[in-house]
């Protein structure tokens, strides 16, 4: 499934992402680039700031007991997280959060509903006769989301189409927030609408997936959650760190940006190649000619497992192995690490706000509490379809006796 087919199911037009002319793309990312880049939305930082406290505060208030571990309710980060970043992107791209974290649910049921599209159309993009007939206009009217529908993406859709009427319709090129952004760089209210659903699509799942995945393994890795709560601790107590920490501060956090790059390493937040066709006359890669139209695609899976590029024991979960090396042959590391986010002209928009939410999210959670598996025996539920969707990571969280330290700063 190419990236055009997965954007034209989800909405009537391809956006910025699923645009297959590179001049067209080009033109259209030129214009949205400035939103997602963060240089015309000041508060973007202080937008998810908001969500993180009201992320801990959901945690504090419901989940945990302080030291006192009876009666203690398991946290499941498979609901939590998506929570927080449908919060976080509602905030970000319609000036105002859902209200997930208050009420402790999807809401507007949007993850049930792509969960149970993910099946049909990894498998539909895959299969040609099928990807015809439901890539098709008549099978996109069909069967993919209306703003009619009552919940999941067509309520989502309805949502943010209301949200952006409103922007067009008044002075919004004043705003400075990321529809501001795109109205004053050109997009029309149509692909500001299609730009502003597809955030929802691309930005909430993909963040959600990889901050669960990398606490998931930082509870099952004694040593890592060891070191990384030693450099929290360290840099709050020599007064480096602000409340919340900012992403400058979290940058020089070698163990965090470590631990950051490894899970998104040993587990990338898609495993659909998201395809691109070759040239009609053809192209030749690493020595391989590849006839034209042929849909090619990277397997990040297999990639982010490979021996030659990260080390014998790349199969398991080591944020160390980004700081024993030297500095050219870390960059090089991260550099590859980067590729699941896409690369050149089709590199992730939201590359940007994605690490601003795993740096300041991480972090907060190891400041503010301390987590271990629920039940070690009974694993988690995982599968996918391009996309990852886990079911019961439970665990249980305390407060951290950081917050305890006599030495802290008040």
């Amino acid at each position: 499934m190419t990236q055009t087919q997965f954007a034209a199911y989800l909405m009537r037009k391809a956006r910025i992402h699923g645009l297959g002319d590179p001049t067209i793309h080009d033109k259209h990312k030129a214009k949205a680039s400035h939103g997602y880049s963060g240089r015309e939305t000041p508060g973007l930082e202080s937008a998810i700031n908001e969500q993180i406290a009201n992320l801990i505060g959901l945690v504090r208030r419901k989940y945990t007991r302080g030291r006192d571990t009876s009666g203690l309710v398991p946290l499941d980060l498979s609901k939590v997280f998506p929570q927080f970043t449908l919060d976080v992107i509602s905030r970000i791209a319609l000036g105002k959060e859902f209200g997930c974290l208050e009420a402790d649910k999807d809401i507007h049921g949007f993850y049930h509903v792509v969960e149970s599209h993910l099946p049909l159309m990894n498998v539909m993009g895959d299969v040609p006769w099928a990807r015809r007939v439901v890539f098709s206009s008549l099978g996109i009217r069909l069967l993919g989301p209306k703003p009619t529908d009552p919940s999941g993406l067509g309520r989502m859709m309805k949502l943010t189409n209301d949200e952006v009427h409103k922007r067009y319709e008044g002075d919004g090129k004043k705003l400075t927030d990321m529809l501001g952004s795109f109205r004053r760089h050109g997009l029309t209210e149509e692909e500001c609408q299609t730009e502003a659903f597809f955030m929802f699509v691309a930005g909430s799942e993909t963040t959600a997936s990889a901050l669960r995945i990398i606490l998931l393994y930082l509870i099952a890795t004694p040593t890592a959650y060891h070191r990384l709560k030693m450099e929290v601790r360290t840099a709050i107590k020599h007064g480096r760190i602000s409340s919340p920490i900012t992403a400058t501060e979290a940058k020089d956090l070698k163990y965090l940006q470590a631990t950051l790059y490894e899970g998104m390493r040993i587990r990338p937040v898609a495993t659909a190649t998201f395809g691109k066709q070759v040239p009609p006359a053809g192209d030749t890669i690493n020595g391989y000619f590849v006839p034209g139209g042929t849909t090619i695609g990277p397997n990040l899976s297999s990639l982010m497992r490979s021996k030659a590029l990260f080390g014998e024991d790349a199969d398991i979960f080591r944020p160390d192995r980004f700081l024993e090396v030297d500095e050219p042959t870390r960059v090089e590391m991260q550099r590859n690490v980067d590729l699941v986010f896409g690369y050149g002209r089709w590199m992730c928009a939201g590359k940007a706000i994605a690490w601003l939410e795993l740096n300041k999210t991480v972090f907060e959670i190891i400041r503010n509490f301390d987590l271990q598996i629920f039940d070690p025996k009974a694993g988690i539920k995982s599968f996918s379809h391009g996309a990852w969707v886990d079911k019961d990571i439970f665990v249980i969280a305390t407060e951290s006796d950081i917050l305890s330290d006599s030495y802290i700063p008040k």
